[in-house]
């Protein structure tokens, strides 16, 4: 089941596998979960049940999370499909946008790199 986000790749290509995705939105573990969300957008064009997994990483991090692969994983499917974020989500994503501290988990150079790429992330979605 892990190979479930694979199948974002293949579009409407991997319609055979919806249902089996689908499924994966079950999953006990999060990171199972998006990555089914994200391919299920992708094989049916439906943003219905990827957006409420989506924006919820996006409330997690502007209330102090620390899942920054899976937040710009979710950031960037929402972009990649076109999404417009709900103005929850909205609201999450300007303050984090606001904040002071760096997005990221890193506490040398790095952080100064992935600040800039969330920041430009979030920008898009916001523009959108």
């Amino acid at each position: 089941m892990v190979a479930v986000g694979f199948l974002t790749d293949f579009g409407t290509a991997a319609a055979p596998y919806a249902d089996r995705v689908r499924n994966a939105l079950e999953s006990e573990l999060p990171g199972i979960r998006l990555q089914a969300a994200i391919a299920l957008w992708s094989i049916t064009g439906d943003p219905g049940p990827a957006r409420p997994l989506l924006e919820g990483e996006f409330l997690a991090m502007a209330a102090g999370g620390e899942h920054y692969g899976s937040f710009g994983e979710a950031l960037g499917a929402l972009i990649r499909h076109g999404g417009t974020p709900s103005e929850r989500a909205r609201t999450a994503l300007e303050s984090l946008r606001a904040q002071d501290a760096r997005l990221s988990p890193c506490g040398d150079y790095r952080a100064v790199l992935d600040d800039e790429k969330f920041r430009a992330l979030i920008d898009t979605a916001l523009s959108e």
